[in-house]
């Protein structure tokens, strides 16, 4: 998705140093490749789990072994995880979206950390996926971070999928009982197993699994809606306009299109210009890509991740304050949750988010009134997770409360 703000910073660099005759753009315009719409079906997958228990290493291996099966680019580990942190730490900090197909289906894998203190980058790309394979090293087993994480992901509807990462040590009697483990946790799909980095008949018997899994979740897309996008990227380019991207909820898009934006309570208009699908050029947007745009907006609107582009018409309710059905995930015991928390709707996140008093439990949800410092836009039963450091809760939106 950053294909179209590199060459526009290229741009800009080679226009102040007085060189663009020499570097010209058009160039990299015409070396674009076409996305070109197949018959497979387009899923959105994320990796999630324990920190260090192979996600980015997992995903690196998934496309060698295509690479040889579908000619589906290689990525290692240092590209996947090629920030500064993540290469200084060795553990992934932002997502890394890869491009994956089979026969069958074509994935937007990913990667996603799994370190508590990037939590936030998850969280708010959690809502835009079909589906997760949970990471597991069966040597270190099930930690409570994961365990929590599936019933956020339980609560979102998102198909929850299980993968076991055994290493070239490891016994078969640990595998077992990390099985064992999963039924316990009530997971609807058996773990999946893939065994090391040199046995790539174990990565095709996983994707022939998975091909069947996703077949059985009948994964549709409302095409027929008006166009709705929230946004997980956004970047102003001078001359160009803004470049927003993320997955596309609802409706179709075509370059031409006047879209509308909402962010924080501004509200702007643009046209849309460019279009591109991993790096490649199309002309379309559907329900369920994940894809990005150029767009001029009047008046000029300061958009960032969380905010919304949307078709004329397809506005939802806006406000501060909503009712919420919440519930606990962390103990059985009643709960008074105070202080300020931080909310994740779709790809907003805000951290000051404030619950009027209340008492809180596990096993039933209870209505709530809760204070955003800035308002959203929202439709009636959207999933929400609020969470602080000790206390995560899960919920839906209700309605808008009365100033």
């Amino acid at each position: 998705l950053d294909s179209l703000l590199k060459e526009m910073i290229l741009k800009n660099v080679l226009n102040a140093r007085g060189c663009i005759r020499k570097f010209s753009t058009s160039i990299i315009r015409q070396e674009r490749e076409l996305f070109v719409r197949d018959e497979k079906i387009s899923v959105n997958i994320g990796t999630v789990g324990t920190t260090l228990h192979g996600k980015t290493q997992l995903a690196s291996l998934f496309t060698k072994v295509l690479n040889k099966s579908h000619n589906v680019p290689i990525k290692e580990m240092s590209e996947i995880d090629n920030a500064g942190g993540e290469k200084k730490f060795g553990s992934s900090q932002f997502p890394t979206h890869l491009e994956l197909w089979d026969d069958k289906f074509r994935i937007n894998l990913t990667d996603l950390p799994g370190h508590s203190s990037y939590q936030r980058n998850t969280l708010t790309i959690l809502s835009g996926l079909d589906a997760v394979l949970f990471v597991i090293n069966p040597d270190e087993g099930i930690m409570p971070d994961m365990v929590e994480m599936y019933h956020i992901c339980q609560h979102l509807q998102i198909i929850c999928l299980p993968v076991v990462f055994k290493r070239s040590g490891t016994d078969n009697e640990t595998v077992d009982l990390v099985l064992m483990e999963l039924e316990e946790m009530d997971f609807t799909e058996t773990g999946m197993i893939v065994e090391g980095l040199d046995n790539h008949q174990s990565v095709h018997s996983f994707f022939n699994n998975l091909d069947l899994a996703l077949e059985r979740a009948n994964i549709t897309r409302d095409t027929d809606s008006k166009f709705y996008l929230p946004m997980e990227q956004v970047g102003l380019i001078p001359n160009r306009g803004t470049f927003c991207a993320g997955r596309v909820k609802s409706g179709k898009c075509k370059v031409g299109n006047t879209l509308e934006a909402f962010f924080h309570g501004q509200k702007s208009r643009g046209t849309v210009k460019d279009m591109e699908i991993f790096r490649k050029k199309t002309d379309l947007l559907q329900a369920g890509d994940r894809g990005g745009f150029f767009i001029k907006f009047k008046p000029d609107i300061d958009l960032k991740r969380g905010g919304v582009v949307y078709e004329p018409g397809a506005e939802g309710q806006i406000s501060a304050s909503w009712k919420v059905d919440l519930k606990s995930l962390q103990s059985q015991e009643p709960i008074k949750p105070k202080g300020e928390f931080m909310m994740y709707h779709s790809t907003f996140s805000d951290g000051k988010v404030k619950l009027d008093e209340c008492q809180l439990e596990a096993d039933r949800f209870t209505e709530v009134g809760v204070h955003i410092s800035y308002p959203i836009m929202a439709q009636t039963w959207d999933p929400v997770i609020i969470k602080n450091n000790h206390i995560t809760l899960v919920g839906n939106l209700i309605s808008p409360l009365s100033a």
